[in-house]
């Protein structure tokens, strides 16, 4: 198969795998069946640390796999594991079940996690095509986001039949999942990567060195863009409970989803046109607004329907942000550790998400949701402001 060809059926079978990891028939209603089965909000949001923390755990070495044995295989085990966690949750009672759910779905995760990246950056690189990078990192987020946007409307018309149904019909969708992880191909490896592969890779410690200790930029970069992904992240989880407290009707929990997730994929799909405006510094101050000062500070100062429209806009920059942050962290990665890299950006995000989204627990449920989101807001913005200095005196950012 010419390289062309090969770089091709890659990017399809990625576009494939993202719209069928992230079509979440559950996301939307997933809080209220939560809560359905005697769950409280701050057991919610302890459930997704834990889930956070067993992907925190396996994110690097899974990464780390990827590079050594192989990232198809990685995806591959990752979709697996995907289809046996939905199943638990489909048959599932109460919170020991979730658990376990969760804990089978963040390894499965893991192992999707950075090896996707990887390869579609090192198919453009084979083809000298690596600054079509964003543009299509963007769609492959614009993508999942579309999906879980169609996803939404769908699981909230299933809803109306039964919580579970949108379980059941999740394991239609991970059955998809694993028919394309099985379409991506492994890429030709050069000698020096060949040599890398019969060691077992780069070592593991090695690799977490050079990204954290060795290499500033590429350690302030990896800050950053954790940074906001675990902002994001947690703005996810933040919106169902957000919605129940201002008293929105259930029933347009599906249409809510499905706008704003349709918002991310819009911003990614031209994610790549802002960037060719703007220098990268003025880019990720505008995104930092829209997320933190925008996304958490409106919408907790609100605390109605209009706070709705503050996590609006925090989608939206989460949709510029994320394929712009990862171009930035692939520029300035070498090919042999680029998975593991990109896992230790996950694993970051996992282990913040982990720590604040038991903090927004706890505040939600002895304050509001709305204090709790101010006083998040204020220290995202506070930590954020601090690596984007230290970025632009690296002479990263300008």
């Amino acid at each position: 198969m010419s390289n062309n060809r090969l770089i091709e059926q890659n990017i399809r079978a990625l576009y494939g795998l993202k719209f069928m990891q992230l079509f979440l028939l559950v996301m939307p209603i997933i809080v209220p069946f939560f809560v359905a089965h005697g769950m409280t909000n701050r057991e919610v949001f302890l459930l997704q640390s834990i889930y956070s923390i067993v992907m925190a755990l396996m994110e690097v070495p899974s990464g780390y796999i990827g590079d050594a044995l192989g990232r198809r295989r990685s995806i591959i085990v990752g979709s697996w594991l995907a289809l046996a966690g939905y199943a638990i949750y489909a048959v599932g009672m109460g919170f020991s079940h979730f658990l376990a759910a969760a804990i089978v779905l963040g390894t499965g995760a893991s192992f999707v996690s950075g090896s996707d990246s990887a390869i579609l950056f090192d198919s453009l690189k084979l083809a000298k095509r690596t600054e079509e990078y964003t543009k299509y990192e963007g769609r492959l987020y614009a993508i999942s986001n579309f999906a879980e946007a169609t996803a939404a409307l769908i699981g909230g018309l299933l809803v109306v039949y039964s919580l579970r149904f949108p379980f059941y019909g999740q394991l239609l969708v991970a059955g998809g999942m694993i028919f394309f992880a099985y379409r991506i191909a492994e890429l030709p490896m050069s000698e020096e990567e060949k040599q890398q592969q019969k060691s077992g890779g780069k070592g593991l410690l090695e690799a977490l060195r050079f990204c954290l200790i060795e290499q500033p930029a590429l350690r302030w970069a990896t800050l950053l863009s954790a940074s906001v992904g675990s902002a994001t992240l947690l703005m996810a989880w933040t919106a169902q409970p957000y919605f129940m407290e201002v008293e929105v009707n259930l029933a347009y929990f599906g249409a809510l989803w499905m706008i704003l997730n349709a918002s991310v994929g819009l911003a990614s799909w031209f994610a790549y046109k802002v960037k060719d405006r703007q220098t990268m510094l003025q880019l990720i101050f505008m995104v930092m607004l829209l997320v933190f000062g925008g996304g958490y500070i409106f919408a907790g100062i609100s605390a109605s329907y209009w706070g709705i429209i503050g996590i609006w806009l925090l989608y939206l920059g989460r949709g510029i942000g994320t394929p712009v942050l990862k171009d930035l962290m692939n520029i300035i990665t070498p090919s042999e550790i680029r998975a593991t890299v990109l896992s230790v950006r996950s694993l970051l995000i996992r282990l913040t998400f982990a720590t604040i989204a038991t903090l927004m627990g706890y505040l939600g449920e002895y304050y509001s949701i709305s204090t709790a989101l101010i006083l998040i807001g204020c220290l995202y913005i506070g930590v954020v402001s601090m690596i984007v200095w230290a970025l632009k005196r690296e002479g990263v950012l300008g």
